[in-house]
């Protein structure tokens, strides 16, 4: 019973975010190749659809985090779903949409990229593992910024203060995934993107902990 409610509550919250997702696509395309066609893309060049595309990912997922940890809580917990039953969701959810959402936009960048008049920048310039290390890190990057967003909802329902403490602690861990990455690198002669891989693994799982924290006591309102 426990695991169905886990599932139920998991493709609930992805069904959720994915009908965000069919407004956001779209609508960032458009933009995208709209501006393209206004200023052409002498200037634009180094602003490639995937690139650009994979970073606006985060700032998608962040909302969407906001969103469904504020604001779908008490819709779970009236329908039966334990406070843990939600989190597990909540973090299956955010995952799977981590996953499929930085997939989608590699492969529509793959096709945009053959308009003649769109950037061609690489990826991410800052890393330089493995292309399937970088999709990884890139992946769990915007899984990063759907867990902060989740936990600012959360903590924003729970009370002001916790709101205003998980942006903080949000900004912080944006913070440490970028500049911890020279340091690891040259201490342990990694190539360069892998020290951010490691602190963002790091990072994710401080998140999914302080969520947990967040979320286990919340007092639901009426």
């Amino acid at each position: 019973m426990n695991n169905n409610r886990v599932k139920n509550g998991t493709m609930d919250l992805s069904y959720i975010s994915l009908i965000g997702a069919l407004w956001y696509i779209p609508i960032f395309t458009v933009i995208y190749i709209g501006i393209f066609l206004i200023f052409g893309s002498g200037e634009l060049d180094n602003l490639s659809y995937m690139s650009v595309g994979l970073n606006s990912n985060r700032i998608f997922m962040l909302v969407m985090g906001i969103i469904i940890g504020g604001g779908f809580i008490k819709w779970a917990i009236g329908l039966g779903v334990t406070r843990k039953q939600f989190h597990k969701a909540n973090i299956y959810s955010g995952a799977m949409m981590s996953v499929a959402l930085t997939i989608t936009m590699i492969v529509l960048g793959l096709i945009i990229g053959l308009l003649p008049f769109v950037g061609t920048e690489n990826i991410q310039h800052n890393l330089d593992m493995h292309p399937v290390m970088n999709l990884i890190t890139v992946a769990l990057q915007v899984y990063l910024a759907y867990l902060a967003g989740s936990l600012i909802g959360i903590g924003f329902y729970k009370n002001g203060w916790f709101g205003a403490l998980a942006i903080v602690i949000t900004v912080v861990c944006n913070f440490l995934s970028e500049a911890l990455d020279p340091f690891l690198v040259n201490a342990l002669g990694l190539a360069e993107g892998a020290g951010i891989l490691i602190t963002v693994i790091a990072v994710i799982i401080v998140l999914i902990i302080v969520n947990r924290y967040f979320i286990k006591d919340i007092a639901i309102k009426i």
